[in-house]
């Protein structure tokens, strides 16, 4: 009741490097949570309970694979800094991303809490272990462990997933790789009035009014 989302591209005719792109989208989040009532702020690729989640085999450094096997399949999110805050999730052990990770391109990740259970017992084991989208990408070190979080509905257990940081110098076959289209989260008591949409669409404008 007290979150409100959108969806917001930046398209590359209006900023064309990959770095610009996550630097906009700070700025707009900047703005954002600077009216008064924000709680917190943040950005997904992927809102929960929406069922457009992305699935894909992630594979682990410390693991084996049969010839010709993949690792089984898990969800996988892009998030900004503060998303889970604004979620109301938390860091079960580790740490979040913060902007440095994004802007270093460094190669960190999240994984949820059944996920690091499932691979190593224990979610503290977790902690520095790699892993990474296909047999080609770069190892990604996990240095956070998420607390899981339904996606599929009420219903369902929480998927086990992987989080990755919206800019990466490669992420498949994109190189660089960056997360042009994002819902942003926000988090305020005010959500849901007509004049707090107002406001955010205004902190939207003052970054670029094209958009």
């Amino acid at each position: 009741e007290e979150v409100l989302t959108f969806g917001l591209g930046i398209p590359s005719a209006q900023v064309k490097e990959p770095e610009a792109v996550v630097r906009m989208h700070q700025s707009i989040l900047d703005k954002i949570a600077a009216i008064p009532g924000v709680a917190s702020v943040g950005l997904t690729s992927i809102v929960p309970m929406t069922n457009s989640g992305w699935h894909d085999p992630i594979f682990a450094a410390d693991k084996t694979y049969a010839q010709a096997q993949l690792p089984p399949i898990r969800a996988f999110k892009f998030l900004s800094p503060g998303l889970l805050k604004t979620m109301g999730n938390s860091i079960v052990v580790g740490c979040d991303f913060v902007w440095e990770d994004l802007y270093g391109k460094r190669n960190v990740a999240l994984v949820s809490e059944n996920f690091a259970r499932e691979l190593w017992q224990e979610p503290s084991a977790a902690l520095g272990k790699q892993i990474r989208e296909n047999a080609t990408s770069p190892w990604r070190e996990i240095i956070g462990v998420v607390g899981d979080e339904r996606d599929e509905g009420v219903e369902k257990k929480a998927p086990t997933a992987a989080f990755w940081p919206m800019l990466m110098s490669k992420f498949e076959d994109g190189e660089p790789s960056v997360r042009r289209t994002m819902s942003y989260v926000i988090r305020s008591r005010r959500s849901g009035s007509s004049a707090f949409t107002g406001e955010v669409s205004r902190a939207v404008w003052a970054v670029n009014p094209n958009l």
